[in-house]
């Protein structure tokens, strides 16, 4: 797998709730959040993807960001401008793919 770049954070703050109106006489309904968020780039490309999660169950933080972790491990980048290699080439050794091949024929 290409190396990349992950960097990931996470913090519990006050948050507005959704739903109601913050100019009611009430008041915005606030509460408790865990907010984390992952940034992941390949090396040698300006490219960043960024993925946030955010829930009030404060008691899951920890799995929410092995989550997080988790996506980050799975993205890849490509380039759209680079063709298509046909069915018949053989793909550069040492790669994911030819390990791929290898392994399933």
């Amino acid at each position: 797998m290409p190396r990349r770049r992950v960097a990931v954070a996470g913090e519990k703050k006050r948050a507005v709730a959704p739903g109601r109106d913050p100019d009611s006489p009430e008041g915005p309904l606030r509460g408790d959040v865990w907010q984390g968020t992952v940034a992941v780039t390949g090396l040698g490309t300006p490219d960043i993807i960024m993925v946030q999660l955010v829930t009030p169950a404060l008691h899951l933080a920890d799995v929410y960001q092995d989550i997080l972790l988790g996506v980050a491990r799975t993205l890849t980048f490509t380039d759209p401008t680079k063709p298509e290699p046909t069915p018949d080439s053989e793909p550069r050794a040492g790669s994911v793919e030819a390990a791929m091949r290898n392994d399933f024929g």
